[in-house]
């Protein structure tokens, strides 16, 4: 991303906001003036989106986009720490919305009160779309809208930031949806078939959404800011996190060269 003088000035408020993050070398001017450029939606403003939504504007992305079709309720208010009890009954994207507004007055907020359809993914995403979006992030719980969302970003080139929470675990992906790159039909070939079990029928603790979205976080600054060594192709891994013992294992994750994409077509592997 090319950066012009204007782009690299930041006012007084800017420099006291996020001084702690310009501070540090792999951020710099740059980097949090690349953070300031971008656009990240994030699709599901529930235990995952919430806290997210608060790192990501607190970090001053500077356009943010939240896509969620539900209401607070007290079960959400252990782990959606964006909300509080006045905001029960309220959709979560205008409750998010203020709050967002509170953290941090320079971020743009954009909102839909919508399901994640791939009719909506289209009109958010495609080429008609007045919204140039840097990264997505899918904080579902629901296997439809997960197999759109990539569907979605893959037929368009945008990087996704995945993450899951159940009980004490966590699981995140990164699908940089490029050419040959794989995506989650490749994870799960009969997804449709499996639906994803959610927190209200399982459980979780609310400090585990909280911790896999730091780490959701982290995967968008990373993205955004370029701190990866970018001569080399980026590799797709899975991240287990288990909060019981704090243990993480990764995974690689590879084209599955039959792997059925948008549409139900069969995509070709690059490889």
């Amino acid at each position: 991303m090319s950066l012009h003088g204007q782009e690299m000035h930041f006012s007084p408020e800017e420099l006291e906001r996020y001084s702690r993050q310009i501070l540090l070398p792999q951020v710099g001017a740059a980097g949090q003036a690349r953070l300031r450029n971008a656009s990240v939606l994030v699709i599901g403003a529930g235990g995952l989106g919430a806290p997210l939504l608060g790192q990501l504007a607190g970090a001053g992305i500077g356009q943010l986009g939240i896509v969620d079709p539900d209401e607070v309720s007290l079960s959400n208010l252990h782990r959606q720490t964006l909300y509080s009890v006045d905001d029960i009954a309220h959709p979560k994207v205008a409750a998010a919305e203020q709050r967002l507004r509170q953290i941090n007055p320079l971020v743009s907020v954009s909102t839909w009160q919508a399901q994640a359809s791939p009719e909506q993914l289209a009109s958010l995403l495609g080429p008609d779309s007045p919204h140039s979006w840097t990264v997505v992030c899918d904080g579902t719980d629901n296997a439809s809208a997960r197999v759109a969302i990539s569907d979605a970003c893959l037929r368009y080139g945008v990087p996704l930031v995945s993450g899951s929470a159940q009980g004490f675990s966590g699981q995140l992906i990164v699908f940089h949806n490029q050419a040959g790159s794989p995506c989650y039909r490749c994870l799960y070939p009969e997804v449709e078939e499996a639906p994803v079990t959610g927190c209200a029928a399982a459980g979780v603790m609310g400090a585990v959404t909280s911790v896999m979205a730091g780490f959701m976080a982290l995967e968008v600054y990373r993205l955004i800011i370029g701190t990866s060594d970018s001569t080399r192709e980026p590799a797709t891994e899975i991240m287990l996190w288990e909060g019981l013992d704090g243990s993480i294992r990764r995974f690689p994750l590879t084209k599955v060269p039959t792997c059925r994409g948008p549409h139900g077509r069969v995509l070709k592997s690059e490889a």
